[in-house]
């Protein structure tokens, strides 16, 4: 058995990513945590999903020291922003994990969505530390191998103290496998569950977009875009600028290394901007450049309509629930494969909107410049979804909480 990791070892060599903290792998965490809690997601959007519990937690028991490991090293930098320490999860093997369970005590072991580890499950049972699948799915292809090793898998759910699907279909496979239907509850995926933002009175709607424009226009954001969106979301926008149907927009990059990529974009296009680091005063041009960050949250409770980054370029889209929980209409482009899941429930309930190109985007603009009333609805539905989404990690640690006796 000792020898089947040192057989991976050599390839894993031969890559950058595979020679990162690859000490981690073999269990050497080099910690000293007592009653931690342990957080696992094998991939960046694992780790969007357990940031929301994390967050939740800390607010709950902020006694307890949060670590969190990952599959790959890509997941890390999300974990940096919740866990005092982020390492990569050792090889399958028994003495690798008793090594680092012995350096973060954990009092439990959260994890997610679909990554099952047999010896990493028999020995927490050993240890009687509580174990939790959250976010949990099963897709074709997994089930189908399951199938195969099913008892296998069986014997990994007996191991876990409860399971959170994040589908009614899940959880049917789970059964189908050997789960026991007693230990599975169905509520949203973590990754989507953001705070919603209180809109308070329509006056104080109208307060925040006057502190950032001096005209009452209605407001556009161009949300977490990406290189390569402004020759979709910019074109649609200088179309309208040439036919003098005026709105205000943000345009908010997803990056800060992108800001002087897309202020040169900007003037390409020939808008006339102030960065927000120029001045915080109500602005007299209708384009307002956000080159700082984490203020974006704070300003699309203003905004009418938002366009969600990363859908109009190839890079897999951003959360359509985060402007949908302000009370903002999210517009979404033909590239939404990381969030599909999500969009076809916000487009089922016809709570967002979705334009493959520059002339779709086109028309929706003129609708907003117009004022219509479909705009408004579907704000308002967008907002019911997010509330629908919202408390999934709350419903997780509850039940952390409550089976560790707290």
């Amino acid at each position: 058995m000792l020898a089947a990791p040192a057989l991976v070892v050599p390839p894993f060599l031969f890559f950058k990513r595979g020679r990162e903290q690859l000490f981690d792998r073999f269990g050497f965490w080099n910690l000293s945590l007592d009653k931690s809690i342990w957080l696992h997601g094998a991939s960046l959007g694992e780790m969007v999903g357990l940031s929301h519990i994390a967050r939740e937690l800390k607010s709950v028991v902020p006694q307890f020291p949060i670590i969190a490991s990952a599959t790959s090293p890509t997941a890390l930098p999300k974990a940096k922003e919740f866990a005092v320490a982020q390492k990569l999860l050792p090889f399958d093997h028994p003495l690798y994990f008793k090594r680092c369970l012995k350096s973060i005590s954990p009092m439990a072991f959260i994890f997610g969505e679909t990554g099952l580890w047999p010896n990493l499950l028999a020995y927490i049972g050993q240890q009687k530390i509580p174990a939790y699948l959250v976010n949990g799915r099963i897709s074709d292809r997994t089930f189908g191998r399951y199938l195969k090793f099913q008892p296998i898998v069986q014997e990994c759910f007996k191991q876990i103290n409860h399971i959170f699907a994040a589908s009614e279909l899940a959880q049917e496979r789970f059964i189908a496998l050997g789960a026991n239907i007693e230990k599975i509850s169905v509520i949203p995926n973590t990754k989507y569950d953001i705070p919603i933002k209180s809109l308070g009175a329509i006056e104080q709607k109208l307060a925040l977009k006057k502190s950032l424009f001096k005209n009452n226009l209605p407001l556009v954001v161009l949300s977490s875009i990406r290189p390569a969106e402004e020759l979709v979301l910019f074109k649609a926008i200088q179309s309208l600028e040439e036919q003098s149907i005026l709105l205000n927009y943000i345009v908010a990059p997803r990056h800060a290394e992108k800001f002087s990529y897309f202020e040169t974009k900007m003037r390409e296009f020939g808008f006339n901007f102030r960065s927000r680091t120029e001045s915080k005063e109500a602005c007299e041009q209708r384009f307002i450049f956000l080159d700082t960050v984490g203020e974006l949250a704070s300003l699309i409770p203003a905004a009418e309509l938002a366009f969600v980054g990363g859908t109009f370029a190839d890079y897999g889209g951003h959360n359509p629930l985060e402007p949908a929980a302000c009370g903002v209409a999210p517009v979404v482009g033909p590239f939404s494969a990381t969030v599909r899941d999500i969009v076809e429930v916000l487009n089922g309930k016809s709570a967002l909107l979705e334009a493959s190109s520059y002339q779709e985007v086109t028309r929706i603009l003129m609708k907003v410049a117009k004022q219509s009333e479909e705009i408004k609805l579907v704000a308002d539905r967008a907002r019911q979804v997010a509330l629908e989404y919202t408390g999934g990690s709350r419903t997780v640690v509850a039940r952390v909480i409550g089976d560790l006796g707290g």
